[in-house]
């Protein structure tokens, strides 16, 4: 479990650093790991990194669910301002 944890801090680093990127936004399965979490929160201080999780949706199945009801809703409103032209 431990070599799992640093592998994911490492790719994460190494992807930060290579796309000159300071803000990690964190989402998926993954990132519903609470040890992992409290890591990535303890090191992206000492990297200068920022991160953003979830507070109040899921990262998993139920975050996910969620964006396909929302693009459905974007759709069609988008559908129907278009055929009321």
């Amino acid at each position: 479990s431990a070599k799992f944890h640093v592998t994911i801090l490492q790719m994460l680093l190494e992807l930060a650093r290579k796309y000159a990127v300071n803000t990690l936004l964190l989402t998926g399965g993954v990132f519903q790991n609470a040890v992992l979490i409290e890591l990535l929160r303890k090191k992206s201080k000492l990297w200068d990194l920022s991160i953003v999780v979830h507070d109040r949706i899921p990262p998993g199945d139920g975050g996910l669910a969620l964006g396909q009801i929302a693009a459905l809703r974007r759709k069609e409103e988008s559908h129907v301002s278009c055929s009321s032209r």
